[in-house]
């Protein structure tokens, strides 16, 4: 079994086309148009505000020179304190190693001293008092 085709079904196409483009039918139109120039005031408006801007970046680029004036001034004063502290640290180094030393010579001084002393008091105390500290001659 075919189906035929309603004759009326084209032109009920047109119509629902027509129905639906009719609304959009005004607005195609002035999409398309072009622009309108711009009026005088536009033109200076735009004009004040290059101007404006060209200000804003000639205060923008003189800030930035300044702040890197100033950042080549502390960068030098950073390298010279660096420097200052490294002499610094450099000398206590020095100083510590120098007291270490110092330290050494007077034990190994005192040392000698205490070991001078014994002798001394053995030479004096005569063989009784080496016997004696060596434990000889107690009594028990």
């Amino acid at each position: 079994m075919t189906r035929r085709r309603d004759p009326r079904a084209p032109l009920a196409l047109v119509v629902a086309v027509l129905l639906v483009g009719g609304g959009l039918g005004p607005s195609i139109p002035t999409a398309i148009a072009a622009p309108a120039p711009p009026s005088w005031d536009d033109v200076e408006a735009a004009r004040g505000d290059v101007e404006a801007t060209q200000i804003a970046i000639e205060r923008i680029t003189e800030q930035a020179a300044a702040q890197a004036a100033e950042l080549e001034t502390v960068r030098t004063a950073a390298i010279e304190a660096g420097e200052k502290l490294q002499a610094a640290t450099d000398a206590l180094a020095a100083a510590e190693h120098h007291l270490t030393s110092l330290e050494r010579q007077h034990d190994a001084a005192a040392q000698g001293r205490e070991i001078e002393c014994v002798h001394v008091l053995l030479r004096i105390s005569g063989p009784p008092l080496r016997h004696r500290a060596a434990g000889y001659g107690r009594r028990g």
